[in-house]
């Protein structure tokens, strides 16, 4: 056997083991979380549509530092320094495991735990799409917990504190965005994006969306996280919106 076999040879044992590895999980592991303001969002919305007897559910309540509740407002930094805490943590508890982390403004049409365990095959993070450029999603992944995920999410909270930056998503694009699939990140993370049927209200647009425009929806439409949407008004609106195109194909 040359060596170019030998190093292909090792590389499908090593795939295959990640992936026994991820299979052997008896559940998946899932994080979110919710201030008072967004209560309502867990309760109608993200609870009552995940039904998946695969995952282990997470959901903890933070205080309402952030007034408002809208993305960028006096607070928010505060938020999301306690969601990257959050994973932070979720990576060091499920060390050589996957988990999924996920916003608490989702709603799910599939079962996502077996789903996410095939697109993550041996990768270490795979992410929603946020705009059709390539602008990745904070607001939910599927992320195996080594080193190499434990340094990225560390990295974006020192950044965060050191440049006075409130928002998880545009550090974890600066620090990760590089490559998809490569390990061209100064982390080594090997990362992919999911299928677009995990919708974001701006996967298919990049644009903010309001009640009178048009929104893409895949007819194999596993979840649907209403970002792109400012506000709990217009983001309740979105869900609605989402959820009648899906009924109305039922048969």
């Amino acid at each position: 056997m040359n060596h170019v076999m030998r190093n292909s040879f090792f590389k499908v044992l090593i795939m295959s083991a990640a992936v026994s590895m991820v299979s052997a999980q008896d559940k998946i592991n899932l994080y979110s979380f919710y201030t008072p303001s967004h209560q309502i969002f867990k309760d109608k919305w993200f609870v009552a549509t995940l039904k998946d007897e695969g995952l282990n559910v997470t959901i903890n309540e933070y205080p309402q530092e952030c007034a408002t509740g809208k993305v960028f407002s006096a607070g928010w930094k505060h938020a999301m320094l306690r969601k990257v805490d959050m994973i932070i943590e979720a990576i060091e508890s499920n060390w050589g495991t996957v988990f999924v982390y996920a916003d608490i403004d989702i709603q799910f049409f599939k079962p996502i735990s077996k789903l996410v365990v095939e697109l993550i095959g041996d990768k270490d993070l795979v992410i929603q799409r946020d705009t059709p450029s390539g602008t990745v999603c904070a607001g939910f992944f599927a992320c195996r917990g080594n080193q190499r995920t434990l340094s990225l999410w560390q990295g974006i909270r020192n950044y965060m504190i050191e440049n006075n930056e409130c928002s998880d998503q545009k550090t974890l694009n600066r620090l990760l965005r590089k490559g998809v699939g490569k390990e061209n990140n100064r982390y080594k993370v090997v990362w992919d994006y999911l299928p677009a049927d995990f919708l974001g209200g701006g996967t298919f647009t990049g644009s903010g969306w309001s009640p009178k425009k048009q929104l893409f929806v895949p007819s194999g439409i596993v979840l649907h996280h209403a970002n792109w949407a400012i506000g709990n008004e217009l983001k309740l609106a979105q869900l609605e919106y989402v959820r009648k195109k899906v009924q109305k194909r039922k048969p």
